[in-house]
């Protein structure tokens, strides 16, 4: 377990980074428990159990509260171009060009937010918590960018949060319901 600091956080978040060889960690179990709440029970997108073939090839960038007996506030994985990443897999069965994201790149996926936060009145800047988080965690380990099939509505908050997000050349378009998830580029080095 390793924490990060950033200085647009307030004094009370914590980044806590763990890697897959931690997963007997509380907080990882706890962040498991959130992705199996919003991934398998609220939208059904993945089947129960949560872990897949990504997540050993994955650091775990988590937001929590100290406030809160260090809740989770917000947390995601990011995963390592080791063995390919997801939005490549989407490109390609969209008939898209891989080579959009260079190898070596670095891909942002299972983003959740704690239950215990979904209807705050501060919801945008606990997103906000999580990319600084995630820019932290960039600036330390030098990853120039990182990719991401993200849902518009995540897109669009993120744009008026002030971080870049820009769609690849040729986007691909994922729809899950009346959701739509689009390949996109973000927290290249220079915000906007």
């Amino acid at each position: 377990m390793k924490y990060l600091e950033h200085d647009s956080l307030p004094p009370y978040v914590k980044v806590v980074v763990l890697n897959y060889q931690e997963r007997d960690h509380p907080l990882y179990k706890k962040y498991m428990g959130i992705r199996d709440f919003h991934y398998t029970h609220k939208n059904q997108w993945e089947p129960e159990g949560g872990e897949d073939a990504y997540d050993p090839h994955s650091m775990f960038v988590l937001v929590t509260d100290s406030r809160a007996d260090d809740e989770i506030i917000t947390g995601c994985r990011i995963i390592s171009d080791d063995i390919g990443l997801p939005v490549r897999d989407v490109l390609r069965e969209h008939g898209l060009p891989t080579d959009q994201i260079p190898e070596g790149s670095c891909e942002i996926s299972r983003f959740v937010m704690n239950p215990l936060y979904l209807n705050c009145r501060e919801k945008a800047e606990y997103v906000r918590y999580q990319t600084l988080a995630l820019e932290a965690y960039c600036l330390e380990q030098n990853i120039p960018a990182l990719y991401a099939v993200m849902i518009s509505v995540v897109e669009k908050l993120l744009g008026r949060l002030g971080f870049k997000v820009t769609p690849l050349a040729e986007p691909a378009v994922v729809n899950h319901g009346d959701m739509a998830f689009r390949t996109v580029r973000f927290l290249e080095k220079g915000r906007s």
